[in-house]
């Protein structure tokens, strides 16, 4: 992490991914210093630095929207997604973990998933555009 990256988000509880060498680093603030929660293998998970902070919850839109990519961190209310690139800039999308709840298995890191929004409301898709496996 270089330090403009370092000193950018650092209140405490930031949490930022990195993702390199096959490795999903989450790292946050903890007494103003940035320390390592964990290490797991990245899956799908392009290289890069992610900041859950600039993350957005795409259930505050009723226009209708697609997000298919990979889970890059699971938290206890939120599943954060990378989405497009935008001006140059990944997008993380935040969704509320109780979308998962339907799911035989519970979210992944690493692992691509299609969510799809109407009026504000998720539902997770299999490939073919229908609703995913249920309980």
């Amino acid at each position: 992490m270089n330090k403009s990256q370092e000193s950018s988000i650092k209140y405490e509880g930031s949490t930022l991914i990195d993702v390199s060498n096959r490795s999903l680093c989450v790292t946050r603030v903890i007494g103003g210093q940035w320390k390592v929660a964990s290490v797991t293998p990245a899956g799908q998970a392009p290289d890069g630095y992610y900041y859950l902070a600039e993350s957005f919850n795409p259930a505050k839109s009723v226009a209708p929207q697609d997000f298919q990519g990979t889970v890059i961190h699971v938290d206890r209310e939120f599943v954060y997604q990378l989405g497009d690139v935008v001006k140059g800039k990944q997008q993380i999308a935040r969704h509320n973990k109780a979308l998962f709840v339907r799911l035989r298995t519970a979210p992944k890191v690493g692992t691509v998933y299609w969510i799809a929004y109407v009026h504000g409301k998720g539902e997770i898709r299999t490939e073919n555009g229908g609703p995913a496996q249920l309980k």
